[in-house]
């Protein structure tokens, strides 16, 4: 086992508990120190290291919850107040996609999952049952009904969804298929 250390961070000074919180892990053997993203009552995201709290200089929070990517390249914040799901770099320097929810006091998002490094999944609780967004890299999204709301359960390549019924793998498809996909499948090719 390695020897652990307790890396004490910036006070970041705040008037209220925070909204949500995420640890960033430093990559292995970097030597660098860990890394905390704070959502704030102050509509904004803090990045806290051992040295200083930074102001990441957003304005649609207040943030309910956040999400890092597996590969730690993403971070998905759920804006409730905007009814909207953000995804940005984790250094914040570029929003990547934006995803308007459904507003009203029927709906409301109940859980966020990574699907792989590049798509998101995001469960939103509705009067009349429940249902899964998958957004992909662009800001695409794919509708899954469920009669009632299933626990998503994530793994660095892929979601499983566990319902009262079934539990379902939900991962990205390989490349290759959807190449062979757009060829027409098999028999277009020359295979089969």
């Amino acid at each position: 086992f390695e020897e652990r250390t307790l890396v004490p961070l910036a006070d970041p000074l705040l008037s209220s508990p925070p909204h949500a919180m995420i640890a960033l892990e430093p990559p292995v053997g970097s030597g660098q120190p860990p890394e905390v993203l704070l959502a704030t009552a102050s509509r904004t995201v803090l990045l806290v290291d051992a040295a200083e709290a930074q102001d990441q200089l957003l304005t649609a929070g207040p943030f309910a919850s956040m999400v890092i990517s597996p590969n730690g390249e993403f971070v998905a914040l759920h804006a409730p107040r905007e009814h909207a799901l953000l995804v940005y770099t984790t250094d914040f320097a570029r929003r990547v996609s934006t995803l308007r929810l459904p507003a009203g006091k029927a709906t409301a998002l109940r859980q966020m999952a990574w699907c792989g490094t590049d798509a998101l999944l995001a469960l939103i609780e509705e009067k009349e049952g429940a249902a899964l967004l998958l957004i992909g890299p662009y800001g695409d999204c794919v509708r899954f009904d469920y009669a009632a709301p299933p626990l998503l359960l994530p793994a660095p390549d892929c979601v499983r969804i566990v319902s009262a019924h079934a539990t379902e793998l939900l991962r990205r498809a390989r490349v290759d298929l959807f190449a062979l996909a757009r060829r027409g499948g098999p028999e277009e090719s020359g295979g089969g």
